[in-house]
């Protein structure tokens, strides 16, 4: 996939309190480092100071989404801008980490509601990602940064989710425990009537 996305300026504002974590794979560490050093430029840019952006180092690919759901968890960011380099070999291995890691980030900004930036990149050749680590394509872990202060800033302005939201705090209706068992009671009577009964019992009433 290429291509680069345009933001309206005001989208790009950070809150002033915002908080930025960069989860960042020391596997392929020199391609990786260029994502990572793209993304907190990025975020320094848009008026982010350098205090509110922590970074976390982990091994490889297979770990970010474990890292950045801890980091979403804590309640302490924004955004998670998680960066990769996932390169094909001889065997299948391949797949298997950049489709679960990818798969994980995603579950991680859903269950914890904190967007996650996904610039792992997953190709098929060093060269490929050279061209996207301050290369040719661009540096993808500014091209990620930009997505996060942008879902920051649109979430701070959206509704909150039911468990948050003003919808949250009426309770639901509770009735007594006797009337709940008769009306049962009574609709199971209903039931087990044969349809001439029914119907004869309307005609009486």
């Amino acid at each position: 996939m290429s291509g680069t996305a345009s933001f309206p300026d005001d989208a790009l504002v950070a809150s002033p309190d915002a908080r930025f974590a960069l989860v960042a794979t020391r596997f392929n560490g020199d391609l990786v480092g260029r994502l990572l050093a793209g993304a907190a430029a990025t975020l320094r840019a848009h008026g982010v100071a350098d205090e509110r952006i922590e970074q976390v180092l982990v091994p490889g690919a297979w770990e970010l989404p474990l890292a950045a759901d801890r980091l979403a968890a804590s309640g302490r960011f924004a955004a998670i801008v998680a960066m990769g380099c996932v390169i094909r070999g001889d065997t299948r291995h391949f797949e298997h980490v950049a489709d679960e890691s990818a798969r994980g980030l995603m579950r991680v900004q859903l269950d914890r509601g904190v967007p996650v930036a996904n610039a792992v990149l997953a190709v098929e050749r060093r060269a490929d990602a050279e061209a996207r680590a301050d290369g040719a394509h661009g540096n993808k872990g500014a091209d990620a940064a930009l997505a996060a202060l942008a879902m920051a800033g649109l979430l701070a302005r959206l509704p909150a989710g039911l468990g948050s939201g003003a919808g949250a705090s009426a309770a639901p209706q509770s009735f007594p425990a006797e009337s709940v068992a008769a009306e049962s009671v009574a609709a199971d009577s209903a039931a087990a009537k044969p349809p001439h009964a029914a119907v004869a019992a309307g005609r009486a009433a």
